[in-house]
């Protein structure tokens, strides 16, 4: 738009007797105008960068320097009335108009690129770079479908400078806080979800609102990541969320519940978060898991500590941790993948341990049942001394995967935990509710109790000597030593 400079004082010029100077007050009666303070002058915004090639050009208030003090309104009433400056006002509303459709499109490109997790930047976005970035590269794409599309992103007004692009994914971001204020201010009550976890080098606070919207629908809303790395006592943690209730507008709303894990800092009853929040919201309610989603992770601590409590499973799961690390590493797990072509086996990958998704444990061990044969005979050519400068481990882990009981609980972690993944995935259900989970939780209890006889530890034994056997594994010579 026009620089229209306003200041406190302008230069002043003599008019015969008279000292007069330009007139802020002329920026209002004349919106087109801006004032150029190295030339105290006034020249005209639209003329200048509108200017429509028209057979007769009026240079006055564009080339022609203006600072007749005394007369300027005269002149700039007969310049806004001038044919020149009404074709350039005609030119500037297209222009206008183009700008703010072209300004519309890029934004949608932004916002579906968001909307789908997609990096904008490329890392490399010259012209000669072969990918652009994710951006860029849909702009190209888009343009080749609209001329005028196409035009406007090779001109000055593209919009792809990083900082633009970040301007407009703000304004977008506030756009979507402010409709959420207001619907939780129309509700006139809510409940604050917060939880923290670690993203590469910070510590993150995920806070979130739940109220029922108009529709009589619970809804969930996202407000921010907070980082708490500097502060993850319960006063930095309260403090964070108490600036961010404010920053969006809805402090004042009526909170009535408050949904945090059970870490102490949290669920404090004396000096933790939610003693905090119930100081200046005593309505809101501390809950340790309001959802279903939380007690299939409390059902994942749970198989893991009593996992650690027996003796062979935890060192059954400490073989298997071994395992994934060795063939982490790139040599090993070349030639790992080549032993399993080999074997006619198809390529499967060793997984890490998880203490809080039970799952990826169950796959770690149906990855390894599915490829014993291949990891031993693998282990077996890289254990012969001088092969290389780990066959020292690569030995000892031959040896503890051939024992009895590494195949028996292979054998059998992996029919438990699929048990367990059948319930995990239950808990999971959106539209889960206590009373289904209850039913599922006390199914599969009921099935393990049922399972601890003589008659299915035979058919579990002799699945594991059917195994063993498979794989080539002589379980009665080692029951002999």
């Amino acid at each position: 738009g026009p620089a229209q400079a306003k200041l406190a004082n302008y230069p002043k010029s003599s008019f015969g007797k008279q000292n007069r100077s330009f007139s802020a007050s002329l920026f209002d009666r004349y919106p087109f105008i801006e004032y150029s303070i190295p030339a105290d002058a006034v020249f005209c915004y639209l003329c200048r960068n509108f200017y429509c090639a028209s057979e007769y050009k009026e240079n006055t208030f564009t080339e022609k320097v203006v600072r007749d003090w005394k007369k300027i309104g005269e002149k700039l009433n007969r310049h806004a009335n001038c044919n020149v400056h009404l074709e350039c006002m005609d030119s500037h509303k297209i222009t206008v108009q183009e700008n703010r459709e072209y300004a519309r499109k890029t934004t949608d490109l932004l916002l579906y690129l968001s909307r789908q997790g997609l990096a904008l930047r490329g890392s490399d976005e010259t012209e000669t770079s072969e990918s652009r970035g994710n951006f860029l590269e849909l702009c190209f794409l888009f343009a080749k479908c609209d001329e005028q599309f196409e035009q406007k992103l090779h001109g000055t007004f593209n919009l792809t400078n990083h900082d633009i692009q970040n301007e407009l994914l703000y304004t977008a971001a506030d756009l979507v806080l402010k409709h959420i204020a207001e619907e939780v201010q129309n509700v006139g009550f809510y409940c604050l979800i917060a939880d923290e976890g670690r993203s590469f080098k910070q510590e993150q606070l995920s806070i979130c609102v739940r109220y029922v919207g108009a529709d009589l629908n619970v809804h969930e809303r996202f407000l921010l990541f907070k980082d708490c790395s500097g502060s993850r006592n319960a006063d930095g943690i309260y403090s964070s969320l108490k600036e961010r209730i404010e920053t969006v507008g809805i402090s004042a709303v009526p909170l009535v519940a408050q949904v945090y894990d059970g870490a102490s800092v949290m669920s404090g009853s004396t000096n933790g978060v939610q003693r905090k929040i119930r100081n200046n919201h005593p309505t809101a309610i501390y809950i340790h898991c309001i959802n279903l989603y939380c007690m299939g992770h409390k059902l994942n601590l749970v198989l893991v500590e009593t996992c650690k409590i027996n003796r062979t499973a935890s060192g059954f799961f400490s073989i298997m941790e071994s395992l994934y690390c060795y063939f982490s590493m790139p040599g090993h797990h070349k030639l790992f993948r080549d032993v399993q072509h080999s074997l006619g086996i198809k390529p499967i990958e060793l997984t890490s341990l998880s203490d809080t998704r039970w799952a990826c444990r169950w796959r770690n061990v149906s990855a390894c049942k599915s490829t014993l044969k291949a990891i031993i005979q693998h282990l077996n050519e890289l254990s012969q001394p001088g092969s290389n400068r780990s066959f020292v481990e690569a030995s000892g882990l031959l040896q503890q995967v051939q024992k009895v009981d590494f195949i028996t609980c292979l054998v059998v972690f992996d029919h438990l935990p699929s048990l367990i993944q059948v319930t995990h995935k239950a808990l999971q259900v959106e539209k889960a509710t206590v009373s289904s989970a209850t039913k599922v939780v006390t199914s599969t209890a009921t099935t393990w109790e049922n399972m601890r006889n003589e008659k299915s530890w035979n058919r579990v034994w002799a699945d594991v000597l059917q195994y063993a056997e498979n794989v080539g594994i002589s379980i009665e010579e080692e029951e002999d030593e």
